[in-house]
């Protein structure tokens, strides 16, 4: 089941997002330095929740668009990079103990990003156990899983490995039984809960992902 999601993640990436980022990047930073070269590989979407969006494709592209915008990493295009990881099959697991093969994968990147939503989802907040969740205010929770592999040596190790967990307060009148989620690409969307809540996590994430990657590669 979990090579399957991130099988099904790539190649819903691989044909094709209906949002683009068209931030463009240089192979080098202003004082003539390389940026490391990064393979961000579509978000994997783990978490039991349905939306009226693919939700691997609207984190994956706010992650690339805010890391791209911050240019301080050379991003590899992530629909290229879908399709190497869509065609290595069922026996390559991303956040397992083997990760030999993603040098092999990635045998031109100095870094890959691997992400896997593992939680997305409104818990009603009830006073008691049979309280009907119309009536209540709500908490939403969502983490992501975040691996960051240096692929600069012979043998690839990992520098970040950790989850990010996000909690949001949803008062009553916002929470799904009274407020109309508008989808990813719609005007208002940003300012809906669930657009709040991605905003921050993708910001926690590129924050992490940057420190970390700088860190490893010396600033």
């Amino acid at each position: 089941m979990y090579r399957s999601a991130f099988v099904l993640s790539l190649a819903l990436l691989t044909i094709g997002c209906h949002h683009s980022s068209s931030v463009h990047q240089a192979r080098y930073y202003d004082d003539g330095r390389l940026k490391p070269a990064v393979a961000l590989i579509p978000v994997i979407n783990s978490a039991d929740q349905e939306c009226g969006w693919d939700l691997s494709n609207e984190l994956t592209h706010s992650i690339v668009h805010r890391l791209a915008l911050r240019d301080k990493l050379f991003l590899v295009d992530h629909g290229k990079t879908a399709q190497v990881f869509h065609q290595l099959g069922h026996s390559h697991n991303p956040f397992g103990k083997d990760i030999d093969w993603v040098k092999q994968s990635c045998p031109e990147q100095d870094f890959a990003v691997f992400l896997e939503l593992i939680e997305h989802a409104e818990v009603p907040i009830r006073a008691y156990q049979e309280e009907n969740p119309a009536n209540c205010s709500a908490e939403f929770n969502i983490s992501l899983r975040v691996r960051v592999i240096d692929l600069r040596t012979d043998v690839p190790k990992i520098v970040l490995q950790e989850i990010i967990h996000d909690h949001h307060h949803i008062p009553k009148q916002f929470t799904k039984y009274h407020f109309h989620q508008e989808p990813w690409g719609n005007d208002s969307f940003a300012i809906s809960p669930i657009g709040l809540a991605h905003a921050q996590l993708v910001k926690e994430t590129v924050s992490r992902v940057e420190e970390y990657i700088l860190t490893a590669r010396g600033g």
